[in-house]
């Protein structure tokens, strides 16, 4: 991220955790702390906020939205920080409050340094880090990983969806989606309904459900939750209604769908981290591509197939460094 796009990132998480009433306090005190000089790292941050308006608590929600991934390559590393940035911070308030000096002789504080020996979020625990510090994605959709599953399994986007809907007056499809939010509610008779608000990478959307699609399904779409659903969609003057049929998890979906996992990597450092991720006893196969330099192969490992893969997996492997993309097919 460039210096001139890290402001713009960090205001705006820090817009995000306002808006949900968390610590206005604290991030007023770093929007001023920050004034119009970009923080160089994790130790000029720790220098310039106050330890007791910043807590341990309201750093481990700036790391899981992002707010830091301007100044550390990897939000792991600045988690497993934390404890040091509260450390120094609370160590040079305390200097400067005595009239001790807590910096080099240069005027530079002391380096944080970040440990190399962690475990990686895979994408699914980053984007639930995320929703859980400020209510939506940042960095992702949910649903990436399983985009090329989406053809093989009959799946359309809600654009595509929408745009049919328009064209012949109604539609009866199935839709992958992310459980935003839920509302559970009576008829009129009493019965019970549910209106249950969804997103995919092109768009959010709303089904409803009545008493037997609440006993049938309810379980299933909760807030978090990826699922597969098959919906009856009629266009109405008032917009799209979409009726719920069916409901799957997504990675029950998954599993049976993928066949093939595709690893391309820089380098081979990484392959003992992989090898640990492989479990057997499926039915999908592995390729190892590794290149020498961008669009120029050096050789491939066919691991072979036997293998359970699914997109759980693929965003584990991921995060590994050297890892250049992962493709589940």
């Amino acid at each position: 991220m460039k210096v001139g796009q890290q402001g713009q990132h960090v205001a705006r998480v820090l817009r995000d955790l306002i808006a949900r009433g968390i610590g206005q306090a604290v991030a007023e005190h770093i929007v001023e702390a920050r004034g119009d000089k970009p923080f160089k790292d994790l130790a000029d941050f720790a220098t310039r906020v106050d330890p007791r308006i910043m807590n341990k608590r309201t750093l481990e929600t700036l790391v899981n939205a992002g707010a830091f991934d301007c100044l550390v390559p990897k939000r792991e590393q600045a988690f497993l920080a934390i404890d040091d940035i509260v450390g120094q911070s609370q160590r040079l308030n305390e200097d400067r409050s005595t009239g001790q000096g807590g910096l080099f002789d240069d005027g530079t504080p002391e380096p944080i340094r970040l440990t190399q020996n962690f475990e990686p979020w895979g994408l699914v625990e980053k984007l639930d880090r995320e929703r859980a510090a400020i209510g939506f994605h940042v960095s992702a959709h949910p649903l990436d990983e399983y985009s090329g599953l989406f053809k093989a399994m009959g799946v359309w986007t809600y654009q595509e969806l929408e745009a049919e809907v328009r064209d012949r007056g109604g539609s009866a499809r199935k839709l992958a989606g992310t459980v935003t939010s839920r509302s559970d509610r009576r008829t009129k008779k009493g019965t019970p309904m549910m209106l249950v608000k969804l997103s995919d990478q092109t768009g959010s959307y709303e089904v409803i459900g009545f008493s037997e699609e609440v006993q049938a399904f309810g379980a299933m779409l909760q807030p978090g939750a990826n699922v597969i659903i098959g919906v009856n969609a009629d266009e109405r003057d008032d917009g799209i209604s979409i009726k719920v049929q069916s409901v799957q998890p997504l990675d029950q979906a998954a599993q049976k769908a993928g066949k093939f996992l595709e690893i391309e990597l820089d380098d081979d450092k990484s392959l003992d981290a992989i090898r640990k991720q492989l479990k057997p006893g499926g039915n999908g196969r592995i390729m190892m591509r590794i290149a020498r330099e961008q669009g120029r192969k050096l050789y491939e490992i066919d691991i072979g197939a036997g293998w359970q893969i699914n997109p759980a997996l693929a965003g584990a492997i991921k995060s590994f460094d050297g890892v250049v993309d992962v493709r589940l097919n």
